[in-house]
């Protein structure tokens, strides 16, 4: 009884600690946990997709995926990850038109380069490995998953999560368990799994956008100002977004020219385990994002250094864990025919570690509107991608991918930790907005890091050790953490 009475009356101090969070900390909680569920599902269907799919067909799953993100660029301009961040901000008083014209310019160049592509592809041979049914039902992805992508991008700025966190779980449940339950039956139909994943995202883009307009039940037009800003704004970032394509995608499409599918789907694989970091990290810097925005038009400097300062340390310790993970999370996701991923995962997951670094800086640099300097850097990194891909995998091998992306990705956050100096001598910010030595500690603490571990890789017992040391570092600190976060 007694024991049962201690039980209740620790439920109850977590919900009293859980009551006392501000909304934007409720929000961003319930942003990771949604992205960490929908990241579970795609995990827990990898191990059936990695057995039912022969490695070639996995191999095109993989080529699919990244051309999808490359023809996002050109067909929505990243209108909802940036222009509309800002402008939300701008235009506080007009949200509804200023987000109903900047979807209705989104799906407009959607429609031009779909266009543009079959009357390109009609006249050319095509270059991208996909047969044009592929190619249809990617276009008409791309054009509904707008929807959803401003719907949650508008929860998120208003620090709203119920529904945002409902719909972002169940189009993941739905994509996964349905696409892979047709495979089951249909085995080894690949386009019968992209046309079944389009589909549902498809229905939900409807009901994102019944949601964002018609249940408001107001009067709507598209402002012609609102579409000059989206398109000022954005159209300077193409080479920004494409800098990030080639330093996320490139590395893989040049695998899949000199290697072939077969060594993209093991690296894909190594990639899959390290985006456990990126969604957490994603989800992180998409809640920290409007805070940021916000405090900088209130110049509550001192706040955004205070309340950044741990999630450095948790992003540094979860990046080790991934990393330390990594053999038993290849053998379930892909068995014993990709054991080869192993060693490719720890310069992965510090890539992404970089990522995030990269991303706070920059952060500072999309709110002051310093886009053509933001897209000048990241082509900076990106053509040294190319140029490093290009020299090494011909020299070492795929694996060599690898350790070129870390590389670049370190140039990439050191390039715009110099951006973000310029820009506190521009604005006349005279204190730190960001805790530079503990960035630079836990990064040099990372890249140690990366060959210990290389040598311990093989031995269970100093990888569990290790593992317990961090684990109870994290835990003795978690007070501190979390009461920072909660701040």
């Amino acid at each position: 009884m007694e024991n049962r009475v201690k039980d209740w009356h620790k439920l109850w101090n977590y919900k009293s600690r859980y009551e006392e969070m501000s909304v934007g900390m409720k929000a961003a909680l319930w942003y990771t946990v949604a992205n960490f569920i929908q990241k579970g599902f795609v995990f827990l269907s990898t191990p059936i997709l990695t057995r039912i799919l022969n490695v070639n067909d996995y191999g095109t799953l993989m080529l699919y995926q990244s051309w999808f993100v490359l023809f996002a660029i050109f067909a929505t301009l990243n209108l909802s990850q940036t222009a509309y961040n800002k402008g939300l901000v701008e235009f506080e008083n007009d949200k509804d038109n200023f987000t109903f014209s900047l979807l209705f310019l989104s799906k407009i160049i959607t429609i031009i380069v779909a266009f543009l592509y079959f009357t390109f592809n009609i006249l050319v041979r095509d270059s991208t490995g996909l047969t044009p049914s592929f190619m249809i039902f990617l276009f008409s992805d791309i054009l509904f998953n707008s929807s959803i992508e401003f719907y949650l991008a508008r929860q998120r700025f208003e620090f709203k999560y119920r529904k945002a966190v409902l719909i972002s779980i169940s189009s993941s449940f739905f994509i996964v368990a349905i696409s892979t339950f047709i495979l089951l039956l249909i085995k080894n139909d690949l386009f019968i799994k992209i046309v079944s994943d389009a589909i549902i995202r498809i229905i939900f883009g409807f009901y994102c956008f019944y949601l964002l307009f018609f249940s408001r039940r107001k009067q709507l037009k598209i402002e012609k100002k609102y579409i000059r800003y989206g398109l000022s704004y954005s159209l300077p970032l193409i080479p920004h977004f494409l800098s990030h394509y080639i330093l996320n995608q490139s590395d893989r499409l040049m695998i899949n020219m000199f290697d072939g599918k077969e060594k993209l789907a093991i690296y894909s694989l190594a990639y899959s385990v390290s985006m456990i970091m990126f969604l957490f990290t994603n989800a992180i810097n998409q809640s920290v994002m409007p805070y940021t925005f916000q405090a900088l038009k209130k110049k509550e400097y001192r706040g955004i250094r205070e309340n950044t300062k741990w999630l450095f340390i948790v992003v540094g310790g979860i990046t080790i864990l991934s990393i330390l993970f990594a053999p038993e999370l290849i053998v379930i996701l892909g068995g014993n025919k990709y054991e080869e991923s192993i060693w490719l995962v720890p310069p992965i997951a510090i890539s992404v570690y970089f990522l995030f670094v990269y991303s706070m800086f920059s952060n500072i640099s999309f709110y002051y509107k310093m886009n053509k300097l933001i897209s000048l850097v990241s082509m900076g990194a990106a053509l040294s991608n190319i140029v490093l891909n290009y020299i090494f995998i011909n020299m070492f091998g795929y694996q060599a991918a690898a350790y070129t992306t870390l590389l670049c990705y370190i140039l990439l956050a050191f390039s715009h930790f110099f951006l973000y100096r310029f820009l506190l001598k521009k604005e006349e910010i005279h204190e730190e907005l960001y805790n530079i030595k503990m960035i630079v500690l836990i990064s040099l603490l990372l890249l140690v890091i990366l060959f210990f571990i290389l040598v311990i890789y093989k031995s269970v017992f100093i990888r569990y050790a290790t593992i317990g040391v961090l684990l109870s570092v994290l835990f003795t600190m978690r007070q501190k953490i979390m009461g920072a976060i909660k701040n």
